[in-house]
């Protein structure tokens, strides 16, 4: 193919170094080294990269822990949710429940969110888990609306949810096919940044408010959060940070 000399080409060099290597090391694994710090490089934006054995420890930890919470939703174990009440101060009494994810290990117990959800966030399989979050917590209200009790539930969600077009059509219908309200089940944002960054997650809340779902904004307060932006998303609860009151 004979290439146009007037044409430039932008051409971006990233170079990863396999660092010091002794003789026990084969060349696949001095090679794979090499992959993994230029890798890191071009995440990272830096030109040059040396090979850190402990950096690359913990993605090959990260790998493995993604491939188990893989492997506990596909086979629907290991992973339950816990409720936890949100209790009215004027009157003592239980006023609905914010539905938390856990993962019990096989091996490690229990891993807290914070271990895996930032890993999770990052692939498609964020969109399954999601699916399981709401799957699970409606089939919870439904056993206790069959019970006679009426109990709104909450769920945490990231902007990639809200982001997807089709996500308030689906949640509606799941919600409807269940013989339950939508006012039944709350939507608490979790990524206030992003989702105000991202045109196609505020459509998204605003189409779920349409629907009649409850949203929360989470940990108002803390990190990015500004007065301003309360026009910008359509939220019907403020959660404040415990940073604001307490001391």
């Amino acid at each position: 193919a004979r290439i146009t000399p007037e044409v430039p080409l932008d051409l971006n060099i990233h170079i990863g170094d396999s660092g010091l290597c002794d003789n026990c090391q084969e060349s696949n694994e001095i090679l794979r080294r090499a992959v993994s710090a230029l890798h890191e490089g071009i995440s990272q934006g830096r030109r040059f990269t040396v090979y850190d054995d402990a950096l690359d420890t913990s993605k090959k930890a990260d790998f493995s822990l993604l491939t188990e919470v893989r492997k506990a939703l596909h086979e629907n174990q290991g992973l339950y949710l816990v409720y936890q009440p949100k209790i009215s101060l004027v009157t003592g009494s239980v006023m609905g429940a914010e539905a938390l994810l856990r993962w019990q290990h096989p091996k490690n117990g229990e891993v807290l969110p914070s271990a895996f959800i930032p890993l999770v966030e990052k692939t498609s399989l964020m969109r399954e888990l999601t699916a399981w979050v709401i799957d699970h917590t409606i089939a919870q209200l439904s056993d206790w609306q069959s019970r006679g009790l009426s109990l709104p539930v909450s769920i945490n969600l990231a902007a990639s949810d809200f982001s997807r077009p089709d996500f308030a059509d689906e949640l509606e219908e799941k919600i409807l096919d269940a013989g339950l309200d939508p006012t039944q089940l709350g939507v608490e944002c979790l990524e206030t940044e992003k989702i105000l960054e991202s045109p196609a997650a505020l459509i998204g809340l605003a189409m779920l408010k349409l629907r009649g779902f409850k949203i929360s904004l989470d940990d108002f307060g803390s990190g990015y959060s500004n007065i301003n932006y309360l026009r910008k998303i359509p939220m019907d609860i403020i959660k404040l940070d415990r940073s604001i009151v307490c001391k």
